[in-house]
């Protein structure tokens, strides 16, 4: 997966300047989402590079969350990189997903 280069920030005296990577099954995600919602989902991943994903799933996985309207993003932080695994329209979506992890 390619990333891409993000300018730092300065927000309160901390600078957070991050990579974004986008897995293959995330891209696939995209796509199937509904082309009214799908800037949405890039500007929050935009968003991403400067501000770090601040809510982690539980269970140790070192996966974060990130709430998108309705829809939910997955991603791993990994010092200055953060990598989007996968992209759900609905929470409902996200929620069958989850279910299924055997990490909970």
């Amino acid at each position: 997966s390619r990333g891409r280069q993000a300018q730092p920030r300065q927000t309160l005296g901390v600078i957070w300047m991050a990579v974004i990577f986008v897995s293959d099954e995330a891209r696939e995600d995209l796509t199937g989402i509904d082309k009214s919602v799908r800037p949405l989902f890039v500007k929050h991943m935009v968003k991403m590079e400067h501000a770090p994903p601040r809510r982690f799933l539980h269970g140790g996985a070192g996966l974060a969350v990130e709430d998108v309207g309705q829809g939910r993003i997955v991603c791993r932080v990994e010092g200055e990189a953060v990598s989007v695994l996968r992209l759900f329209a609905t929470h409902k979506e996200y929620e069958n997903w989850y279910r299924k992890r055997s990490w909970r």
